[in-house]
Order: structure tokens, then C-alpha cells, then sequence
């Protein structure tokens, strides 16, 4: 027959008013599934069952085979005590407090219709003697309630949560395995106890089905602990759990409970990077997770049980904050502290091995940054991650290195008020500094190291049997068609040919001559490099530069030059003494003929090359690799230098520095 059905509020209000973010979509099963357990209880059965059923929208898959179709419905069968009367009236008011001693809130049906169109209830119990069959659909719209008496039968209740809203449909996990880990999760306290009833997950996706209470015994219950902590005044229980079961279970996590259920979910890697690493004494790895309760959480979670409601600034309350960092201490220093020493000795001996074998400039950080090495995630240690997380700890001690120097050049000594300790704190900055100016130079050398292979691969015959064009011996050297303007200090390599070349006034590479801005010559002529050295101080009728460096490179072992390189730079000299420049008053005045030019003339020791130095009455080197000698009428000093006297001196500076430093070969 039908019954009356009054909920004394506005359902479509309430409702609207109900809080349930999209990423908590597996709320109302989860409702449904507690509603189900104190059904059980109630009804006092030691064989308390529960069957869920996700039924799937088979018309939203694709062509694509390995797509799941979207979960749709949702049924939950219990065989608790069913809605009696007292159950049912308890349904119809909003914000019961009939099982507010099981930590119920009263609004679970509102997380139904918030999430989905419409509930389908049938239910089957017994009250005083005689057994019934209520059955109603429960939504917005008006309801129809049909009450009858039947024959005796099992008590049986089944909740059908119907047509899945899309932005919740999207958030709900798409398989099996996700969702029954996800319900162990939130109650595994329940799971923990020995009256938990047997519940079941079927899936229509390929006919599956999975006995919830086997997949905790197996995977969770042989991993439990309980343990005690305490935050601020307040005493809790905290549960650690080993989670093998699941591979989608790839992250540790800390859950705070409340009345058997969980809450809230913070991730444990956010305070501990390495917990999502972890490996036990198997060799397996793992997840940690944990579950904490108290009478505390109890009391201060929220109506929908989606938060907890305490100020994390006020100072009297404990506050999430408070608990999390007191479970993520003890748990530290405790459960996790094997585990973690573990990963601490592995991430030192990739860190040192990177560093000694790799990348020398960062030796300091061993010494003044050892603490904060260890904050590394391990996941950064892979790949060329490392490199960039060392970067940062080494430009860290670098900044407070020079705000330390600041402090200690700027203080006034009358301010010095204890003379041994401020000599104390002067010595450990000195000492620092120099360990990082060693690994600055370590880093230095390291990379001239990788230049001259780069060098040297470019003075190798190709795969077409060609050597390469001056150009690329060039530009490894000097970019092309560039000045000392135009690109920072480190992106030259000029100390190939010789280290003093680093320090000058002006540098062109491969432009005209008519181009060089610091003197004017009306020549379109084109130097491969032209250095210009300052004076230490200018006279008014000096020229702005002290010398000048011409360096003309040559292709590797050409056997013919067009033109003779001695007589070309000799040229280039005429130009430039024939040019003027702008003196310090702003004169225009001939280039004082007095200037002399240093020439460099890179290539490789030909016979043609040998007759042009002989006829300039050039000296051949001792090696026999080269040539230099002095030219009275342009005032230049000139050396022939063969490709591999070239890398081979630069090779044995580098290599004493390498030594000098220990470092790896």
C-alpha cells in the first residue's frame, strides 16, 4: 500500500546546500556502503554481507578496445535490518541524529542526489513478528512510498544510486581494483575488526568480481602496526600499513579518520620526498600508509566528513597541521626510520659518485651543504636532474657567501666587540670561499676539457674523408661574426691559443676592417680575429689600445693557400697603421706607429707553408711544428703554430690544473 512520505525541509535547497567536491565522486558509494555496515550491526548477525554492483554505460565507449565504459549505476545490497519504521523516519528527517552515536551526521542520502538523478530503495525486514517489503524511489521530485506485508524471507536491502551526473562520472576511478582499494582505504578500520562483513564488488566490465576482505588479508592485514602519538595535549592512534597490493597505489599517505571512516588524505611525499621510494627488507617496494584516529577527530570533523573543522592559526586548538606533523615525526623516527636510512645511504653514494666523477664544482656542497644534499628527492637523482638540483644548492652557499663577504667588509671595526670570535667566523668564510672558488676553477677546467675534444674532433678526417673547414676551428674558438660586445666572457675559448688573449679592450671576429668601430680603416678586408689591449692609462695623444692581436686560422692540412698568410696579415697591419682612431679628447689621430702586433697564424705545417716562413726569416720552432720570429717594418712579432702543437700545449696547460685540482681523468 502507499505511504506517506514527509520530509519536513526543502529537499532541492538542502541538497544545493550540500558540499561534495567533484574529486570526491566515490562519496555516495561510500555513504551507501556505511549505511550498509550499521545495518548489519544492528541487526546483530555474525554473517553480515554486503554486494556491490558498478554497472557501466556501455554506449559511451569508443571503437577503442582498451577504453572502460564509465560507471553509471551504482547497487548496494546488505543484509542489515533493513528500513524498519524507526529507520525509516530517522530517513526522513534531515540531520538525524538517530545514529549520531556511530558518528552518523544524517545527510548521507543528500550525497546521493548531489552526485546522482535519482535512488531506487527496496528493502525487506522484520518488526514485531511480522516481515515487510518498503520500497520507494528517493529524488528531488515527488516520491512514491509503497509499504506491504510479505511472507517470512531473509532481511535484504538494496539502494540503487541511478544515473550518474557527467562532472561526477568523470572523477569516479575507472576500475575495479581502484575503487575496492579506495573502500578497504577509507574503512580499513573496519576491515582491521573481526566483525567487518564480507564484502563484494562485481563490475559488469568482463563479469568481475572481488571479495574485498581476501584482498586485505593478503595485501594489507600481514603489514599492520599500531602505535601511539601524541600532538600538543592530544593523544592519538596511528596505524601503518605496507600497501603491495595495488599498482596503482603509487604514492604514501596520510589519512585522518573520524568516527572509522576516512577523512582526509594528505600526501606523506610533500613532507618526506623520498616515501614514495621506500624498499623493505625483501627487495619489494612499497607505499606507507596511515591511518590516525582519536576522540579528538571524532568531534571536530564537518557534517559531510570532508573535513575537520579546527583553525590551523589558532594556537589553543591541535590542528591538522599540528597532527600531521607529529604523525610525520614519529613515524620518522620510528616505523619509516629503516627504511628511510636506507634510501639516505643511497642517495649519499650517487651524490658523491656524481660529483667525484662528473662534476667536480660541487665538492663544497659535501662539506657545508651535507644536510640539505639529503633533501634531494631520490627521484631527482636520475637522469640529468641531478645536475640542475646541485645548481641550485651551489648558487644557494654562493649568495650567502656574498652576503656574508658584504657583512664582513661593511662592519665597522670599532663594532667588533669579541676579536676571537669574529677571527673565528672570518677564518670559516675565508675557508669556504676558497673551497668555492677551488670548485668553480674544477668546474672551469672540466668544461676546457670538453672543448679541446671538440677541438680535436674537429682537426679528424670525416666520414667523407674531408677535414673540416677553418670555420668550425673558428667558432669553437671565437663565434663568428662577433665582437667582445656581443657575447658573455664564457662563451669564448681564446686560451686555446694563448691565455693572456682572455683580457683585452675590444675583439671583432670575421668582420671587416671597415667595421671595427675602435679604429677607422677604409678596408673591407676581413681578419679571422683582431684583439685590441688597453692601456693601464691613457695619454691625450695616445692611442685607446696598447697592441693589437691579429689571429688568421687555416683550413686543416690544405696543401694549397691562395695567398701567402704571412703577407695577409702583414696586410691587414698596413690597414689598420694607415687608420685613425679617437684619442681621450675626441681628436681624430693616426694610429701611433709604435704599436705592436702579436700574429697568429693557426695551421697545419705544409711545404708551401715552410717556404713562405723561410723567405720571412722565421725561426722553426724546436718541436718542428711551427715558427715565430720578429718583423722589423710592421713591428710584429709573428708565430706559425701547427693544429696539433695547438691542441697538444692547451691539452698539457689543462692537464696540470686537472692534477693540481684531483681530478678524474
Amino acid at each position: 500500500m502507499p505511504e506517506a512520505q514527509n520530509m519536513n525541509i526543502n529537499l532541492a535547497g538542502r541538497v544545493q546546500n550540500t558540499h561534495l567536491p567533484y574529486q570526491s565522486a566515490l562519496l555516495p558509494l561510500l555513504e551507501a556502503i556505511i549505511n550498509a555496515i550499521h545495518a548489519i550491526e544492528e541487526s546483530g548477525t555474525n554473517n553480515g554481507r554486503i554486494d556491490i554492483y558498478l554497472e557501466r554505460d556501455e554506449t559511451q565507449l569508443s571503437f577503442e578496445e582498451t577504453q572502460i565504459a564509465p560507471v553509471m549505476n551504482i547497487v548496494v545490497e546488505d543484509n542489515g535490518i533493513g528500513f524498519t519504521a524507526d529507520n525509516f523516519k530517522s530517513f526522513q528527517t534531515s540531520d538525524s541524529s538517530f545514529k549520531r552515536a556511530k558518528g552518523a551526521k544524517g545527510i548521507g542520502r543528500f550525497v546521493w542526489l548531489k552526485a546522482f538523478k535519482n535512488i531506487q530503495v527496496e528493502s525487506q525486514f522484520q518488526e514485531n513478528g511480522r516481515y515487510f517489503a518498503r520500497s520507494f524511489d528517493f529524488r528531488l521530485s515527488e516520491n512514491n512510498v509503497q509499504l506491504k506485508e510479505i511472507d517470512k524471507i531473509e532481511p535484504k536491502t538494496r539502494i540503487k544510486l541511478k544515473q550518474f551526473k557527467v562532472k561526477y562520472q568523470a572523477h569516479f576511478p575507472k576500475t575495479i581494483d581502484v575503487v575496492a582499494l579506495r573502500i578497504i582505504e577509507h574503512y580499513l578500520i573496519y576491515f582491521i575488526s573481526e566483525t567487518c562483513p564480507l564484502i563484494t564488488i562485481h563490475d559488469s566490465e568482463n563479469n568481475q568480481m572481488m571479495i574485498l576482505n581476501d584482498l586485505y588479508e593478503k595485501g594489507i592485514s600481514p603489514y599492520l602496526l599500531r602505535e601511539k602519538f601524541q600532538a600538543k595535549y592530544e593523544t592519538f592512534e596511528i596505524i601503518n600499513v605496507k600497501v603491495y597490493l595495488s599498482r596503482r597505489q603509487n604514492r604514501s599517505e596520510i589519512h585522518l579518520c573520524a568516527n572509522y571512516r576516512d577523512v582526509l588524505t594528505e600526501k606523506l611525499g610533500k613532507w618526506l620526498p623520498d616515501a614514495d621510494r621506500m624498499i623493505d627488507e625483501d627487495g619489494k617496494r612499497f607505499v606507507f600508509i596511515a591511518y590516525i584516529s582519536s576522540k579528538y577527530l571524532d568531534y571536530h570533523v564537518n557534517a559531510e566528513r570532508t573535513d575537520f573543522l579546527m583553525n590551523d592559526e589558532d594556537g589553543f586548538l591541535v590542528s591538522k597541521r599540528d597532527i600531521i606533523l607529529a604523525a610525520i615525526n614519529h613515524v620518522k623516527n620510528n616505523y619509516l626510520k629503516p627504511y628511510l636510512a636506507k634510501i639516505k645511504e643511497t642517495k649519499q653514494q650517487r651524490i658523491e659518485s656524481y660529483i667525484k666523477n662528473a662534476a667536480p664544482q660541487y665538492r663544497p656542497l659535501l662539506k657545508y651543504q651535507a644536510a640539505s644534499l639529503q633533501d634531494i628527492p631520490l627521484k631527482s637523482l636520475d637522469g640529468g636532474s641531478i645536475d640542475l638540483e646541485l645548481y641550485k644548492l651551489s648558487a644557494k652557499i654562493e649568495l650567502e657567501l656574498k652576503e656574508k663577504g658584504h657583512k664582513f667588509l661593511s662592519r665597522p671595526l670599532t663594532d667588533i666587540k669579541d676579536l676571537a670570535n669574529y677571527k673565528a667566523e672570518y677564518n670559516k668564510y675565508i675557508e669556504q670561499e676558497n673551497d668555492l672558488g677551488k670548485a668553480k676553477l674544477a668546474q672551469y677546467i672540466a668544461h676546457r676539457k670538453i672543448i679541446l675534444t671538440l677541438l680535436s674532433n674537429s682537426l679528424e678526417r670525416g666520414d667523407d674523408g674531408k677535414y673540416s673547414l677553418e670555420e668550425s676551428v673558428h667558432g669553437l674558438i671565437f663565434p663568428l661574426r662577433q665582437t667582445s660586445d656581443d657575447i658573455d666572457y664564457e662563451k669564448h675559448n681564446l686560451w686555446i691559443i694563448d691565455e693572456k688573449l682572455a683580457y683585452h679592450k675590444y675583439l671583432a671576429s670575421d668582420l671587416p676592417l671597415n667595421q671595427l668601430g675602435l679604429v677607422d680603416v677604409d678596408s673591407l678586408e676581413i681578419p679571422d680575429l683582431i684583439i685590441f689591449d688597453s692601456h693601464f692609462a691613457l695619454v691625450e695623444d695616445s692611442t685607446p689600445f696598447s697592441s693589437v692581436v691579429i689571429v688568421e686560422f687555416k683550413r686543416p692540412l690544405r696543401k694549397n693557400y691562395p695567398e701567402n698568410p704571412i703577407e695577409q696579415v702583414c696586410g691587414y697591419i698596413e690597414k689598420i697603421q694607415g687608420g685613425t682612431v679617437t684619442n681621450k679628447a675626441g681628436r681624430l689621430i693616426p694610429v701611433n706607429s709604435n704599436t705592436p702586433f702579436y700574429c697568429y697564424i693557426i695551421c697545419d705545417i705544409t711545404e708551401k707553408i715552410k717556404r713562405h716562413a723561410r723567405v720571412a726569416s722565421l725561426t722553426p720552432m724546436p718541436s718542428g711544428r711551427g715558427y715565430f720570429g720578429y718583423i722589423p717594418p710592421y713591428n710584429a712579432y709573428i708565430e706559425i703554430i701547427s693544429y696539433d702543437k695547438l691542441l697538444e700545449d692547451a691539452k698539457k696547460r689543462n692537464q696540470v690544473l686537472f692534477d693540481k685540482l684531483n681530478l678524474p681523468r
